[in-house]
């Protein structure tokens, strides 16, 4: 199994499977996080193909997209569902970051775009094989993303912090990164625990957890208990 997936067009493409959660741990070739997919090689698709991918959702914005698209892939959905406004435009060539506190950006993702995140659980439960999602680095958007997948698959808060920390140091390998980090302020490409912390602690102290909180704002019982299998395998014991 891999944790991080060994393509040669991206840089932090990782899957979800492998951590303690409830009844078990969650389940390998089920979900990825992803940075953007524009650079994709030939040998990558093929891989991706054999990995099951069956789904894609892209949270870029449009503007994001059209400048670098993400190449069709046979049997493979792609479904964009910007997680920031479009008004953002291209986050990545921003000369000054729009906000400075990381935390409050990712808390003001699940609370201004509740019909986009409703969308992508919905989209992700009716998937027939492996999801991926992804933005422009795999950072923030994705992040937000994957906690709530992790917390929904009741994976200790530890672990949903160590798989955002992972990012930073994939990116750093990136030169287009190490490129942008001269003109935008050094804190929006790092992963640090003080960035995510805070919005589990909005998640509890709001809406007591990831599964209270997708059901607050509209996703069905049903589904949530659909996607809780997908991610937990309860076939393995720890």
């Amino acid at each position: 199994m891999y944790t991080r997936l060994p393509l040669k067009g991206t840089y932090n493409t990782r899957d979800l499977g492998g951590y303690a959660a409830k009844d078990g741990a969650t389940a390998w070739k089920r979900f990825l996080r992803s940075d953007s997919l524009a650079n994709l090689h030939p040998e990558d698709i093929a891989f991706l193909q054999r990995y099951q991918l069956t789904t894609i959702i892209d949270l870029r914005t449009t503007l994001e997209i059209e400048k670098e698209p993400t190449p069709v892939i046979d049997g493979v959905e792609n479904w964009p569902i910007s997680l920031i406004s479009e008004t953002m435009g291209d986050v990545t060539q921003l000369e000054q970051p729009l906000i400075f506190n990381m935390a409050e950006l990712y808390i003001q993702m699940i609370e201004d775009r509740k019909e986009q995140i409703k969308q992508i659980m919905e989209t992700m439960a009716a998937a027939e094989g492996c999801v991926l999602f992804h933005c422009a680095a795999g950072k923030d958007r994705t992040g937000v993303i994957a906690m709530l997948l992790l917390q929904l698959a009741d994976v200790a808060k530890a672990d949903i912090i160590a798989n955002y920390q992972t990012t930073h140091t994939y990116l750093a390998a990136n030169p287009l990164v190490a490129q942008q980090v001269q003109t935008i302020t050094n804190e929006m490409w790092l992963s640090a625990p003080e960035y995510l912390l805070p919005v589990l602690t909005h998640l509890e102290e709001t809406y007591t957890d990831a599964y209270h909180y997708l059901r607050t704002i509209g996703v069905a019982q049903e589904t949530l208990v659909h996607l809780q299998s997908k991610l937990i395998d309860v076939a393995v014991t720890v």
